[in-house]
């Protein structure tokens, strides 16, 4: 590890930016780790909504989203002491304000440089308790139009999902995987889709809607109704765009 002029430490994360940080004490990430802990060696939802507090983040961000990833979060709703301190220390973070210093930073990298890894790892982190196949349909929603909402499709399969549907409470891992290919092969005319291909039926329903309201001329190929445009947008204020993916 590289020692610099001002007493930094210069770190690098597997697939992130080499960042430079302050010198790191473990004395105080144990300390932090105390601050927020709710239970004995957990972090848990108040915990989290605390850190949320302190960082000035929504508890369900991308942000958040990204400390999960770095510190390889196991479960929704809480971080281990093994994980905060383990991810913590690799980041050279002890304390909370090292770390909202550090945010912006560390969430460009990974949106820029891992997107594919942290979409992958959003779903598995946000599955329901107790279940290995499913993230709530809100929660699903909220992170696929934060992590995906550059892409063409995201709004109104989102407004979709929200206003015009009611077979379908949950979003399951084929589905979440799924839509990211569908946004990258079929364009706002659904050129190139095949309902005799293996997509997901919650796919055939939404193209199926949106064909029929455009032949309602509810809709055009622009979607002006829910303001589809073709310019990346921001879900979080002060966020940067996530990578092609």
């Amino acid at each position: 590890m590289k020692r610099t002029r001002c007493g930094e430490e210069d770190t690098l994360q597997p697939g992130l930016k080499r960042l430079k940080r302050y010198s790191f004490s473990e004395q105080k990430l144990n300390l932090f780790f105390a601050r927020f802990q709710t239970s004995d060696g957990l972090i848990e939802t108040s915990g989290i909504l605390a850190l949320c507090d302190e960082l000035q983040i929504a508890p369900l961000s991308t942000s958040l989203l990204v400390v999960a990833f770095l510190l390889e979060a196991k479960t929704k709703g809480s971080f281990t002491k093994e994980e905060f301190l383990t991810g913590m220390s690799k980041l050279s973070l002890d304390s909370v304000a090292k770390l909202k210093n550090a945010l912006p930073s560390l969430k460009n990298d990974v949106l820029s440089r891992r997107p594919h890894d942290l979409y992958k790892f959003a779903f598995h982190y946000l599955r329901d308790n107790g279940s290995q196949r499913l993230v709530a349909l809100p929660h699903a929603l909220s992170t696929i139009s934060e992590m995906l909402g550059h892409l063409p499709h995201t709004r109104n399969f989102v407004e979709y999902m929200t206003n015009h549907q009611t077979t379908y409470k949950a979003i399951n891992l084929d589905q979440w995987n799924m839509f990211l290919t569908f946004n990258k092969t079929v364009d706002i005319d659904f050129k190139g889709y095949d309902s005799n291909e293996a997509w997901p039926l919650v796919l055939d329903d939404f193209v199926s809607f949106m064909k029929l309201r455009k032949q309602e001329k509810r809709f055009d190929h622009h979607y002006p109704h829910f303001g589809y445009s073709s310019e990346p947008r921001n879900y979080e204020s002060g966020d940067v765009e996530m990578a092609d993916v």
